[in-house]
């Protein structure tokens, strides 16, 4: 805020004439002449009681503010907040308007996770029908992504051994769609017959 704009409130109950932070507030007063513009732009205010007076003085003071400065700012702040129409019932109903958008997008989002989801598990079916299908004829196709974790190896650099249930997690798969659980254990079984991967116990284990 410029200088000249600087709007010097005296609170009558206690304080001196000339507020301390008068004196300190640039040299543009003193060039104008600070004797000759006190009383045009001095502004008195009457508070309810002493202890109001102390209360605003003191949160000025919390703010590194003089009582007077504080006010003119707050003065300043809220003539600027009914300028740009940002009164409290304003946003209110921009907030509310936000989380109704919030909202609906949301409900977008699940929508489409879903339909992630569908397409995805239609998608899996498809590859694995190749291995569902007894008299199939022709070339089927691995999942890379199987594979790929089949592969993982541990901290010590050695394949790690994966539980058939880490390997459902892990490829997105839920244990209710059963055709794409059935047509991973046919890979697995396929690369155990092939000799890639090897069933224990604890899982499998890439060996290829």
């Amino acid at each position: 805020m410029a200088l000249d704009h600087v709007t010097l409130v005296r609170i009558r109950a206690g304080l001196p004439l000339l507020p301390v932070n008068y004196i300190k507030e640039t040299s543009f007063d003193s060039a104008m002449g600070t004797t000759a513009t006190i009383k045009q732009r001095r502004v008195d205010v009457y508070l309810p009681s002493l202890e109001a007076k102390q209360h605003w003085t003191e949160v000025a003071k919390a703010s590194g503010m003089s009582l007077s400065k504080y006010i003119s700012n707050l003065v300043e702040l809220s003539m600027e907040d009914q300028t740009l129409g940002t009164d409290r019932q304003s946003l209110l109903e921009v907030n509310e308007q936000l989380h109704h958008q919030l909202k609906d997008a949301d409900d977008r989002i699940r929508l489409l996770e879903a339909l992630r989801d569908k397409l995805d598990g239609e998608l899996r079916t498809y590859r694995m029908n190749p291995f569902l299908d007894g008299d199939f004829r022709g070339m089927r196709q691995l999942d890379r992504e199987l594979v790929r974790l089949l592969k993982t190896r541990t901290s010590q650099g050695q394949h790690a051994t994966l539980p058939a249930e880490h390997i459902l997690r892990e490829l997105g798969v839920k244990p209710t769609e059963t055709e794409a659980v059935r047509g991973i254990n046919a890979q697995l079984d396929a690369f155990v017959d092939y000799g890639l991967v090897e069933y224990t116990a604890s899982g499998f284990r890439w060996c290829g």
